[in-house]
Order: structure tokens, then sequence, then C-alpha cells
């Protein structure tokens, strides 16, 4: 699922999540919901701020607010030098 065809703020959630297990240990991502799904997208990304993300209905439809934020996040989320894998 593609950002552009999300239709509810769930699917927003999951696009985001999609990216984040792509470039973060499972580990550190998979269990991450609600306010600490917010708290981790924000650490990883300063630009955005997700409690709106948090605080929606997710079966209502994302807004462009919350798709804006989910694109912001996935162009400029950074990984900390930490979780990244060497070997």
């Amino acid at each position: 699922m593609l950002l552009g065809s999300a239709e509810t703020a769930y699917d927003v959630s999951v696009v985001l999540k999609r990216v984040a297990l792509a470039v973060f240990p499972r580990d550190q991502v998979a269990s991450l919901y609600g306010d600490d799904w917010a708290a981790f997208l924000h650490k990883t990304c300063p630009r955005s701020y997700f409690k709106a993300l948090v605080s929606s209905n997710s079966n209502a439809e994302p807004g462009e607010d919350l798709v804006e934020l989910a694109s912001i996040w996935i162009r400029h989320h950074r990984v900390p030098k930490s979780t990244i894998a060497v070997g």
C-alpha cells in the first residue's frame, strides 16, 4: 500500500510501520502502537509530530495534514547510529 492510496488513518500508520520496519531493527518497531508509536515517529524525525495519528479515529479518512506528516517522516526520518547493524 502506498501512502497516496491510504483511505484511513490506520492505512497511513501501516505505511509508516512498513517503512520503519525496513530501516529500523524489528524488535524496536514491531510492537509499538498508540503513544509509543507516535513518540518513536517524533524521535526519529523531529520535524513531525504524530499525536494526531494516535488521537484520530483509525477508520476515519486520513486528512491532508496526516498524509503530509507521514510523507515528511518517510523523507526525513533518521536512524540513530547506535541502531545500525555493522557486520
